[in-house]
């Protein structure tokens, strides 16, 4: 009789291996946004708007995006012109083929002042509350 049990439990250990009712997952899909943006962050790029004079700021109509690859408009925002060249840069080496949607057209016309860069303590900004805090 022992070697019917043994030759059931080797048909169990058998059946139970070659069972297909465990669970399959579905493979992971890949999120090509989010791998360059985490590969741009990787990248240790300089603060957005870090600067220490007004010569590291700039006025830019367009910026990198969530994608690190695709712009966004935002008519005139301060930047970090190293940001910029980094962004410039790294988009050279890893964005080739990648397909962005075209920016929008830009909102309103800012004042003027928007359109003048500087650094204010530490941070790249625009001239706007130099003409407000001087018309007071």
């Amino acid at each position: 009789m022992g070697g019917m049990f043994g030759r059931l439990a080797i048909a169990l250990v058998v059946a139970s291996a070659c069972n297909d009712s465990a669970p399959h997952t579905e493979p992971a899909r890949r999120d090509p946004v989010a791998e360059r943006a985490a590969a741009w962050s990787a990248s240790s790029p300089p603060p957005a708007r870090a600067c220490q004079s007004d010569a590291d700021c700039g006025v830019f109509p367009v910026v990198p995006g969530d994608d690190p690859c695709c712009d966004v408009t935002v008519t005139a925002l301060p930047m970090s012109v190293h940001y910029m060249q980094a962004s410039a840069e790294w988009r050279k080496r890893n964005c080739t083929g990648v397909a962005c949607a075209s920016p929008a057209l830009p909102g309103a016309q800012p004042a003027s002042c928007a359109f003048t860069p500087r650094c204010a303590s530490g941070t790249c900004d625009n001239a706007c509350d130099e003409v407000d805090a001087g018309g007071r």
